[in-house]
């Protein structure tokens, strides 16, 4: 069995200690599954209007990215919105296809991932809190919006959410904690509490 997981730097697992201690390697161990990890730091749905000099990576949003992967997976896994919400990028209506809008990057990469998996084999994950997520960013939003976005267009195209925004509390500290590094990436006991949750919302959607 074969899981693409597709996202942003928790995806990566930054923060923990090796690589098989991110959450994308242990829940690929619980079902015993070769996993495809394109989790890339920075990387968002929506669009940047400015790019860095240097054509940073960080710049490849998740649309301009998705054909390089491997679409021969069992299933698809995508998490994202987290840097979305700290670059304040706007929202635009529910119906957008503005790649510069949160909404309209969604609808676009969701119409491309339906092209080349069926509805039964994607799951779209919400962002966890973080540092400060709470408050509002530049664009006047709380990452809970970005979170209620996600799920409401998920909802919309039938597809499967796995909430997981309340796995933990906000981080009150940017340095490290309990559950995280430096109020953003769990650390290994966050990346283990991510995944039995994970695995927790995949057996209650496969018992349905």
């Amino acid at each position: 069995m074969l899981f693409d997981f597709y996202g942003d730097s928790i995806v990566f697992g930054y923060g923990a200690s090796d690589s098989s201690k991110n959450f994308v390697s242990l829940v690929g161990k619980y079902y015993n599954a070769k996993v495809n990890n394109y989790g890339i730091g920075g990387t968002k749905f929506t669009r940047a209007k400015e790019v860095s000099l240097m054509g940073h990576v960080n710049d490849m949003d998740f649309n301009i990215r998705y054909p390089l992967i491997d679409k021969s997976a069992d299933y698809f896994f995508v998490m994202g919105g987290t840097n979305d919400w700290s670059h304040g990028k706007p929202f635009g209506e529910n119906n957008s296809k503005n790649f510069y809008e949160f909404k309209g990057a969604i609808n676009n990469f969701f119409d491309n991932l339906l092209k080349d998996f069926k509805k039964e084999q994607i799951y779209i994950i919400t962002p966890i809190k973080r540092f400060n997520g709470s408050n509002k960013n530049n664009a006047g939003y709380n990452l809970d919006d970005y979170v209620n976005a996600i799920k409401n267009i998920s909802k919309n195209r039938d597809l499967k959410c796995i909430d997981i925004y309340n796995v933990f509390d906000e981080p009150n500290v940017e340095t490290s904690s309990q559950f995280f590094v430096d109020g953003i990436h769990p650390n290994d006991k966050g990346y283990e509490l991510l995944a039995n949750a994970i695995i927790k919302q995949i057996q209650r959607f496969e018992n349905k």
